[in-house]
């Protein structure tokens, strides 16, 4: 898919910028593969069948309160912003595969914690709960061995 232009629900006036929610929720494959979860299956969901992709937690920016909440709603995607719709924020983004990004993409500080971006910003993940609540968020520490990346959450 290209994620350029704007996916429109009709129903609700909202939008949400494609190249913004590619950007934000970005991930990589243990074998070194870029995805990014598509957002309308997850968007129009009936059954909580996402849960399953972000049984392991979530980025912080992950938007779980929006699965689900267009189902049945008219959606387009367009070039072009009509003046009337609202631009929401919308990530969804598995926390083992994001961080797995993040650590090729930006990697770590100087106290080993993973970053989130070329600004220095340090990497946020939580878990969730089987009622899609979080847990606390917590940075990441990344510990090194020759075989091996681990990622310990640090409140």
């Amino acid at each position: 898919m290209d994620y350029s232009g704007y996916l429109l629900n009709h129903t609700q006036k909202l939008a949400i910028d494609l190249n913004d929610y590619h950007e934000k929720s970005k991930c990589i494959t243990q074998k070194g593969d870029i995805y990014a979860i598509d957002p309308i299956p997850v968007l129009t969901e009936t059954g909580d069948g996402s849960l399953n992709a972000l049984w392991d937690g979530i980025s912080a920016d992950t938007t779980e309160n929006l699965i689900g909440k267009w189902c049945g709603d008219l959606l387009q995607i367009v070039d072009k912003l009509p003046l009337d719709y609202n631009v929401i924020n919308c990530c969804f983004a598995e926390v083992l595969s994001k961080m797995r990004y993040c650590y090729y993409t930006f990697g770590v500080d100087k106290e080993n914690f993973l970053l989130m971006d070329t600004d220095g910003n340090r990497f946020k993940g939580a878990k969730l709960n089987i009622f899609l609540r979080r847990g606390p968020l917590c940075y990441i520490e990344v510990k090194k061995t020759e075989d091996r990346i681990a990622f310990h959450p640090v409140v």
